[in-house]
């Protein structure tokens, strides 16, 4: 179960991190 959550969790980061980038070259365009 603990394996699961850490999974779920690095998979979140990630995702946040991508976000976090195509957040940051919006603003770069703008």
């Amino acid at each position: 179960m603990k394996a699961k959550m850490e999974h779920k969790e690095k998979k979140i980061k990630k995702v946040w991190r991508n976000m976090n980038i195509g957040f940051k070259s919006d603003l770069h365009e703008i």
